[in-house]
């Protein structure tokens, strides 16, 4: 196995690396963080209420910045909302339902 030099890699390869590096340790970090039936629920009805919304705003529902963030990013990995991770995280970031909302449920029978 040959070790990986950062001098052989072009800027962009090596911000992918770092970046996938990032997001493997966080998603590490957040799949040890607790929500629970109740944050879920705000979660979901939330943005089955409102459809896609910013990160930022539904993390406050769910205890403020730091905890809804952490919350949020935790059911992303449980696969019950879908965080938009083509760019760094920031209160801003597109947030949705995993699953189809009723009233698209309903529309497809």
């Amino acid at each position: 196995m040959q070790a990986l030099r950062s001098d052989h890699l072009s800027e962009a390869s090596l911000l992918r690396l770092v970046t996938l590096c990032d997001l493997a340790d966080e998603k590490r970090r957040t799949a040890l963080t607790d929500y629970g039936a109740k944050d879920v629920f705000r979660a979901v009805d939330w943005l089955d209420r409102r459809g896609p919304g910013a990160l930022g705003q539904l993390a406050e529902l769910l205890g403020g910045q730091l905890p809804g963030m952490a919350k949020l990013k935790a059911m992303m990995v449980g696969r019950i909302v879908r965080l938009d991770l083509s760019k760094p995280l920031t209160p801003e970031t597109h947030v949705e339902l995993v699953a189809p909302n009723r009233g698209q449920l309903e529309a497809a029978q």
